[in-house]
C-alpha cells in the first residue's frame, strides 16, 4: 500500500493517537506532537487555507525557518492540494524577490 505522508499520519493517529509523531528542537526547547495532535493542526491549518480560495494546483509559498509550525504549514498544504514553493528566509531579498515573482504564488505563508 503506497500512501502519502499526511495518509500515513492518519493511519497512525487512528492507530496510535498518543504516540509521539513529531519532535523538534526549536529555540532550545523540545516541542513534540503525538499523531492526533499533529493531525488535528494539520487540518486546521487546510481548512484556513482552503477559505483563503486557493485552488487545486495553485502554488503557494511557505517562507519560514525550521520550527514546527513550518512542518505543520507544509503538511497542510500538501494536504490542501496546492503546489508549495519552499523558500528559505535566509535567501537575499532580491533572490527572494525574484524566486517569488517566478513562481506566481496565489498565496504566502510566512
Amino acid at each position: 500500500m503506497n500512501l502519502n505522508i499526511n495518509q500515513e499520519i492518519l493511519l497512525n493517529a487512528n492507530i496510535w493517537s498518543e504516540r509521539i509523531a513529531l519532535q523538534l528542537l526549536f529555540s532550545g526547547k523540545l516541542h513534540s506532537y503525538t499523531y492526533g495532535v499533529l493531525l488535528q493542526k494539520i487540518k486546521a491549518g487546510t481548512e484556513q487555507i482552503k477559505k483563503t480560495g486557493i485552488k487545486i494546483g495553485d502554488r503557494l509559498v511557505l517562507i519560514a525557518e525550521n520550527c514546527p509550525e513550518w512542518v505543520i504549514a507544509y503538511l497542510a498544504a500538501l494536504e490542501a492540494n496546492t503546489t508549495v514553493v519552499l523558500l528559505d528566509p535566509t535567501l537575499p531579498i532580491r533572490e527572494l524577490s525574484q524566486l517569488i515573482q517566478k513562481s506566481d504564488p496565489r498565496l504566502f505563508i510566512l
